[in-house]
């Protein structure tokens, strides 16, 4: 599944994944430069905490899920509901972050793991997606 982004023949498919909430399908999307950009502008301290709980780890799946989204729901609720609105493409982001801090937590916890893991598996992973990203943030991420 996923969108298709296209420009002078070339077809860019955009990996995507569902979560259901109730009877409503809510579409993902990983994150792109530009999202973690706003993120970074308007949540850095909360970005350096999280960046924090990726030392000596090589793929999401040895990430504890539970213990991130614990850190997010606790510390950055809204730094989680933008990354989700973000993440599905909202015409308006602020409207559907602000949805997001109603959201159930179950919800929010499985959305924020399919955000993550379509953001950093094509860098082979969260310690290598954060080793990458983290010479452009400067001294917002160091590992």
């Amino acid at each position: 599944m996923g969108d298709k982004a296209t420009s002078s023949g070339f077809e860019l498919v955009i990996p995507s994944a569902t979560v259901n909430l109730g009877g409503q399908a809510v579409t993902f999307r990983g994150l792109s430069f530009s999202d973690v950009a706003t993120l970074v502008g308007d949540f850095s301290e909360q970005i350096d905490q999280l960046v924090s709980l990726y030392d000596g780890r090589l793929k999401p799946e040895d990430v504890d899920f539970d213990q991130l989204g614990q850190r997010l729901l606790l510390d950055a609720p809204r730094l989680l509901s933008m990354a989700l609105a973000l993440a599905m493409d909202a015409s308006d982001v602020e409207s559907a972050a602000e949805q997001f801090t109603k959201a159930p937590g179950g919800f929010q916890l499985l959305a924020f793991e399919v955000v993550f893991k379509l953001t950093t598996e094509p860098a082979g992973g969260a310690k290598e997606f954060f080793a990458r990203l983290s010479p452009y943030l400067g001294s917002q991420a160091s590992l």
